[in-house]
């Protein structure tokens, strides 16, 4: 009895599990389709927007090391961020350079956003490999993250490599900001015990305010629900 039951037990895990993923697939497939068919003109009108809100966040305007993910295809847009972050000398920001071998990401610090970026794996841009990565990435003030969605709870939906979130396992305590259009907020995600919540979501039309962290860097907090 004892190993039928364990044997069932296993079967509806496992069952359970499948559901998941087949959700979280579908999930993407539909936002993703939304999202590759706005215009560049869209896209950079919305992202203005984003990026407008972002620099207002308290959690970024205390931020003095910054970790910031290179935009592509039709995420958010990022990379006039970053060239204004390095040009303004004010905050250390930090890129994404994907480690293969281990499925990770390492963050590197850059310094031209010309000269120390080359296309990586996927054709996202990426530090240089020559590059000395961040030791030890809890030094980090402030993590900028991409997404395909976000809920009203601050789960995240990645692409499905699971490389920011074995990333922000490590970063329990640093403040995590997803960008996102408006339309790629939902309700409710399908999640799992291994997907990471968000501290803030700023959209183009509102910032979700998760009540994760009341105090970053000694600046309370007041956030929009």
């Amino acid at each position: 009895m004892g190993i039928q039951r364990t044997r069932r037990k296993g079967a509806s895990s496992a069952g359970r599990e499948i559901e998941l993923v087949t959700a979280k697939r579908a999930r993407r497939q539909r936002i993703l389709a939304v999202r590759d068919k706005l215009t560049v003109r869209e896209i950079n009108l919305r992202s203005r927007k984003i990026i407008a809100a972002l620099k207002k966040n308290p959690a970024f305007i205390t931020a003095r090391r910054i970790s910031v993910y290179v935009s592509f295809r039709s995420e958010v847009r990022t990379v006039s961020l970053i060239k204004e972050l390095i040009a303004a000398e004010k905050k250390t920001v930090y890129l994404p350079r994907v480690v293969p071998p281990r499925k990770e990401l390492a963050m590197v610090r850059i310094k031209d956003s010309t000269k120390d970026l080359a296309p990586g794996i996927w054709g996202i841009l990426e530090p240089l490999g020559d590059l000395p990565p961040l030791k030890n990435s809890r030094d980090l003030d402030l993590v900028i993250v991409p997404g395909l969605a976000f809920d009203k709870t601050g789960n995240r939906l990645g692409y499905g490599g699971g490389y920011y979130d074995r990333f922000l396992k490590k970063l329990e305590k640093v403040p995590k900001i997803g960008l996102a259009y408006s339309f790629q907020m939902i309700n409710r995600l399908p999640t799992s015990r291994t997907d990471i919540k968000m501290d803030y979501v700023i959209t183009d039309q509102r910032v979700w305010y998760f009540n994760r962290l009341p105090e970053v860097n000694g600046v309370n907090e007041q956030g929009e629900g």
